[in-house]
C-alpha cells in the first residue's frame, strides 16, 4: 500500500512540473519537449526553457529565454588507435588555422527549432593524408555547446556563438601538430566531422596525447611517446592503403 502511495505522489509531482513548464514557457510546443526535465539551480531569466535531457542541470545565460544545457554524446567510442583509423574515411596530419564558421547542428539534424547545438567549423592546413585524399585545406565541424530557447533573437544568437565549449579539452589548439580522424558529415556534405570519440592526437614536446570533444572521450588512452604513435599510424596507413 505504501509503495502505491509513493508512486502516485511521484506521478503527481511530475504533472505539476510539466504544468509549470507549460505556463512559464508560454508555448505548448516547447512544453511538449520537456517530458524529461532536469531541474537545477537556475537564476534569472525565470521564463527560460529548462533542459530537455537528464545529463546536467541547466545553466542561466545573459540573454532572456535562453538556457544552456549539456548532453550525452550519442557517438561511437573507439578503444584503440586501430579502431579510430578503421572508422575514419579521412585521416590527416596537419594544423588548425582558425574557426571559419558557426552552424546550428540541431537544425541539420531535423531536431526542434527550439534547440540550438553550436557547431564550430575549423579549417585545417593538411600536411599529409594518411587515409583518403583531398585538398591542401579542409574544414571540419564539431559540436561544442547546447542551448534551448523560446525565441532565437539576434542577442541570443550572438551569445551562443561567443560561448565557450562544454569542456576545455574540446577545442583543438591553433598552430599545433595533430592527426585528425574524420569522416564525411552526412547532414552537411560541405564539412567533415569527427569519425569517432576520441578523434585526434596532439603531438607536442615529443609526446602524443589523444583527445576528443566529448566528456571523458580519451579516458582509456595514455600519453605516449610520439614515435610509438607514429609507428602505429604508419602501419595502419599501409594496411588501409587502397
Amino acid at each position: 500500500m505504501h509503495s502505491w502511495l509513493v508512486r502516485i505522489n511521484v506521478i503527481l509531482a511530475v504533472a505539476v512540473v510539466l504544468a509549470i513548464a507549460s505556463v512559464s514557457c508560454g508555448s505548448e510546443e516547447v512544453a511538449a519537449e520537456l517530458t524529461a526535465v532536469s531541474w537545477g539551480e537556475v537564476t534569472e531569466p525565470a521564463s527560460a526553457v529548462p533542459s530537455a535531457t537528464p545529463y546536467l542541470a541547466p545553466t542561466a545565460t545573459e540573454t532572456p529565454n535562453l538556457i544552456r544545457v549539456s548532453e550525452k554524446c550519442d557517438c561511437l567510442y573507439a578503444q584503440s588507435i586501430d579502431e579510430m583509423f578503421e572508422d575514419s574515411s579521412v585521416v590527416v596530419f596537419g594544423r588548425v588555422l582558425d574557426v571559419v564558421d558557426h552552424v546550428d547542428m540541431a537544425s541539420f539534424g531535423g531536431r526542434s527549432r527550439k534547440r540550438y547545438d553550436l557547431g564550430r567549423v575549423y579549417e585545417i592546413e593538411v600536411a599529409e593524408y594518411l587515409r583518403g585524399d583531398g585538398p591542401e585545406t579542409i574544414t571540419f565541424v564539431q559540436s561544442e555547446a547546447h542551448f534551448v530557447y523560446q525565441e532565437l533573437t539576434e542577442e541570443a544568437l550572438a551569445e551562443i556563438r561567443e560561448s565557450t565549449a562544454d569542456y576545455k579539452k574540446v577545442v583543438p589548439k591553433k598552430d599545433k601538430d595533430y592527426v585528425f580522424f574524420l569522416r564525411k558529415w552526412h547532414l552537411g556534405p560541405i564539412h567533415l566531422t569527427p569519425a569517432t570519440q576520441p578523434y585526434r592526437i596532439l603531438f607536442t614536446s615529443g609526446k602524443g596525447i589523444v583527445e576528443g570533444n566529448a566528456r571523458d572521450a580519451a579516458w582509456g588512452f595514455a600519453e605516449a611517446d610520439a614515435e610509438s604513435y607514429w609507428a602505429e599510424l604508419r602501419e595502419l596507413q599501409e594496411r588501409f592503403a587502397p
